[in-house]
């Protein structure tokens, strides 16, 4: 029940757990710590009523983020004259590549409490997340563009009848507006037939909270994330 986590092993360089349920760390003290010894370190997802918090903190977890999910109407957005100058470039018409130093840095991050973690690392994990998405969802990732220079990107992949919103990042070098980079994309979903987005984002990152709240989300749970990460 304690199973690797693919891409974050890929990315660390060492097998990296992942508990998708509580449940799973039902056994005795003996045989989960032999489960979680075979891993660099653990995350766990839960609800918050999920976790015995306790039990976890027994086991060595501590509350390392907590994230909202929200889904958000594509179809009833409206362009403003904000957006005009305004190019969207999609990835199945005009491959694009995002290299981890044209990023802004992800400052709100739960795996930056892993020991000698660094930005730079964090941000090569976006962009190998990025590099996955544009690989396998071209039609769904796009890129901003105003008088030619990038100002960021927004990569999505298909989940269900809903778009799941994965990836959205600026430009070291952008001049527009986080709303205004969130907006344009979400445009660009809705002409392209996406009815309704979904994803998550860290309670922490108020500014993205205020994004989706003006453009008309709905925050309909949240998820609290657990690390291990051995002594």
């Amino acid at each position: 029940m304690i199973d690797e986590h693919t891409f974050n092993t890929t990315w660390y360089g060492a097998p990296v757990g992942i508990v998708r349920d509580p449940a799973a760390l039902a056994g005795t003290d003996a045989e989960l710590e032999a489960a979680l010894a075979r891993f660099a370190w653990v995350e766990l997802r839960c609800s918050p009523e999920a976790a015995d918090r306790p039990r976890l903190a027994g086991l060595g977890f501590f509350l390392a983020d907590t994230q909202i999910h929200f889904r958000l109407g594509l179809a009833a957005l409206r362009p403003t004259p904000s957006l005009d100058g305004l190019t969207t470039r999609w990835a199945d018409a005009a491959p694009f590549s995002v290299d981890a130093a044209e990023m802004a840095p992800f400052r709100h991050e739960r795996l930056q409490h892993l020991p000698g973690m660094t930005q730079a690392r964090l941000d090569e994990r976006y962009a190998l997340w990025g590099r996955n998405l544009l690989a396998h969802a071209p039609a769904t990732c796009l890129r901003i563009e105003q008088g030619g220079a990038t100002q960021g990107w927004f990569l999505s992949e298909p989940h269900g009848a809903r778009l799941r919103l994965a990836l959205a990042m600026t430009s070291a070098g952008a001049t527009i507006s986080g709303h205004h980079l969130y907006l344009a994309a979400a445009l660009g979903y809705a002409a392209r037939g996406h009815k309704v987005g979904e994803a998550s984002f860290s309670v922490h990152n108020t500014a993205v909270l205020n994004i989706y709240a003006h453009l008309g989300a709905r925050f309909v749970a949240t998820e609290d994330t657990w690390l291990r990460i051995p002594r």
